[in-house]
């Protein structure tokens, strides 16, 4: 797994106010020994959610997801392959439900000259 250097974020210039979008869970593998884990069906529910808006950076716009909710700790131990080798290190999941919201979303600032355009018609 390679690691990066801590950095200062960028600051967000949100054109859309945050709105809520329910997940069923959230993953990320930590340092190939850990996953950071919020998950609807865990006990006591520990309710994930994106906080979502559309920020503009650099001229070009972005959809950008902020996560909420409790969270727990957990040592892989369910896996065929060594999750320090594990290509993909963060895991969102989102119910079908709750995509119709996120199209509306993108919809407010996407315009026929964006390259998403076409996919949200």
């Amino acid at each position: 797994m390679t690691t990066t250097t801590i950095r200062t974020p960028k600051y967000a210039n949100h054109l859309t106010k945050r709105e809520r979008v329910i997940l069923d869970s959230v993953g990320v593998l930590v340092d190939g020994e850990t996953y950071v884990i919020s998950d609807r069906r865990n006990e006591p529910h520990e309710q994930p959610e994106a906080r979502v808006s559309i920020i503009e950076y650099n001229g070009t716009y972005q959809l950008r997801l902020g996560i909420r909710g409790n969270k727990h700790l957990e040592k892989p131990s369910y896996f065929s392959i060594n999750p320090g080798e594990w290509v993909e290190w963060c895991w969102i999941t989102i119910p079908i439900s709750e995509l119709e919201k996120l199209k509306e979303i993108c919809k407010r600032v996407i315009t026929g000259k964006t390259s998403l355009a076409e996919v949200l018609e």
